[in-house]
């Protein structure tokens, strides 16, 4: 189910009235604000999609002063867990007295009981500046097993690009393209393993425990995929070099795709053959040949053999029964 919401159909003047009534203060529970001369130049546009507990919002919106206050938490209680990924744009959060200054690119986690702010930067120019950022929210009930509650987690930037950090933004980019299709028990794992893995990165939790470990080994397995799927032709794909970039060893390496049943080299394998087919099917007139070496083959035998024991048929049977 996906939620749309937009300020597009009403009068200029009217939407930002609109925008802090049924989106700020009804959804989020924050108080907004705006100075009057960017009224005119305000606009708004969300979507909000259910993925198993969690809900996955996209916002694009100009900037305005909003704040998260004790009152309104106690007005409106949320219960809830979030990890935000600011993807363009410029302004303040702000966490009790301390406001800092982020970009695009900024990765932010915390709870939403817990007060917080977001303002415009003070050297913007100009109104209309378009902010667009992507949140995970995810209820604490749904992650009984981190104790959320207890911690009160105000909201916090991760700055560091490596570590348990650098899979938490990995695995977020994964869950977010992933999302469409996430449903059922794969929905609930998902959401879990974020969870963990954002307060994970916040030294919350122990690493050696088994589901913080679980929660890692998964993590490295999609960026893994991730890596592997954006480097296929590359000669030199192997796991060492996989594992370098990770910055873990090669048997770390292997042992995150033990669960998932396919070794590191039949995924590599089984991705080549993917693209290859795919390339066959797409293009009558591209040779077997061309379609082998753009997926990465180095041998033409191998690519024979393995294409047939994998679909039951050689690349030009395959082609004419299509």
């Amino acid at each position: 189910m996906m939620q749309t919401f937009s300020t597009d159909h009403v009068p200029p003047r009217d939407r930002f009235e609109l925008w802090r009534e049924e989106r700020a203060r009804r959804m989020f529970g924050v108080e907004a604000e705006i100075l009057p001369e960017w009224r005119p130049h305000f606009t708004g546009r969300m979507t909000a999609r259910a993925v198993g507990p969690a809900k996955l919002i996209d916002v694009a919106v100009t900037s305005y002063t909003m704040r998260r206050t004790e009152r309104a938490i106690d007005r409106a209680p949320d219960d809830s867990f979030y990890v935000r990924h600011l993807v363009r744009g410029r302004g303040l959060t702000i966490v009790g007295d301390r406001a800092e200054l982020v970009g695009d690119g900024a990765l932010f986690t915390g709870m939403s009981d817990v007060p917080y702010g977001n303002a415009p930067d003070p050297d913007m120019p100009a109104p209309g500046t378009l902010c667009v950022y992507r949140a995970v929210k995810i209820p604490l009930a749904a992650v009984p097993e981190l104790s959320l509650a207890s911690m009160r987690l105000a909201s916090h930037q991760h700055w560091s690009a490596s570590g348990l950090n650098a899979l938490l933004r990995s695995y977020l980019a994964a869950f977010i393209e992933q999302a469409p299709r996430l449903t059922g028990a794969s929905a609930d794992l998902a959401v879990r393993t974020l969870a963990q893995l954002a307060v994970g990165a916040r030294g919350m939790t122990d690493i050696r425990e088994d589901a913080a470990a679980t929660a890692i080994r998964e993590a490295l397995l999609v960026r893994a995929q991730r890596l592997i799927e954006q480097n296929l032709l590359r000669p030199d794909l192997g796991p060492a070099q996989v594992a370098a970039w990770l910055g873990v060893s090669v048997r770390t390496l292997h042992l995150a795709f033990e669960p998932s049943g396919e070794s590191f080299s039949r995924y590599i394998l089984a991705r080549r053959l993917e693209r290859a087919d795919r390339l066959l099917q797409k293009d009558p007139q591209m040779s077997v040949t061309q379609a082998a070496f753009a997926a990465g083959f180095e041998s033409l035998s191998t690519f024979f053999r393995c294409y047939r024991s994998a679909y039951g048929a050689t690349p030009g049977e395959r082609r004419a029964r299509a």
